[in-house]
């Protein structure tokens, strides 16, 4: 069974259903990995008070720079959280039973991410070992940016869900997986090193081409070869 959008509706539902909550300290077990809940303002400030700051000493020329190194952090990110969420028992439980092919996995990783609160978002494009375009109809960043600074950005202002496009066709197309199955590429809990999987980047999200920081009404992600 492949993943449609009644699927999609269904591991949302299912993820919703496991009860996932924090403990005193906002530290979320679950998926096999460890999971903050915390303030996606807390995050926003972070992150974009950071660019401010290297902007502010270093000029607006190095704008570009500073997403770059956001992005690659969020892209490490994905690929050892959503690795982790991906080798799970609950992905097993919940996801597996509609998994067919690769295309299914990415469907049943951003249902997993929307369940989590990460975006609304809906993948438009697949090309196998090649790219990947999904759109955000409620991006945490984006919404805290302009509630912040307003719809004034040059740039795309979500760096998360930049890496996570990008993670995410690292993880489902690995170099030198073209003949292999969904099973052989899917990670193994404790046996698979996601760490040096990350460091060892094949995709990039090289554009943010529509960004709701940007006066846009969705933000859409666009991840390539390197």
């Amino acid at each position: 069974m492949a993943i449609g959008k009644s699927e999609e509706e269904k591991i949302i539902a299912a993820v919703h259903g496991l009860g996932i909550t924090g403990d005193d300290e906002g530290i979320i077990e679950a998926f096999g990995v460890l999971l903050t809940n915390q303030y996606a303002d807390y995050y926003n400030t972070l992150s974009f008070e950071f660019e401010r700051e290297v902007l502010k000493a270093a000029g607006n020329e190095f704008e570009e720079i500073t997403a770059e190194l956001l992005i690659s952090a969020a892209q490490d990110c994905a690929v050892n959280t959503l690795g982790g969420i991906w080798a799970s028992p609950e992905w097993s439980a919940v996801v597996q039973p509609y998994v067919e092919t690769k295309e299914d996995v990415i469907h049943g990783i951003v249902a997993v991410c929307n369940a989590l609160g990460w975006g609304s978002i809906k993948v438009t494009e697949i090309v196998p070992f090649e790219k990947l375009v999904y759109e955000a109809y409620s991006p945490y960043e984006a919404l805290g940016y302009v509630e912040k600074y307003g719809a004034t950005a040059k740039r795309g202002k979500c760096y998360m869900l930049a890496g996570v496009a990008g993670g995410i066709q690292h993880l489902v197309y690995p170099k030198g997986s073209e003949n292999k199955s969904v099973a052989e590429v899917r990670p193994v809990a404790g046996k698979t090193d996601l760490v040096a999987m990350a460091r060892k980047p094949e995709y990039l999200c090289s554009d943010e081409e529509t960004c709701i920081a940007k006066g846009d009404k969705h933000c859409t992600f666009v991840a390539t070869k390197i």
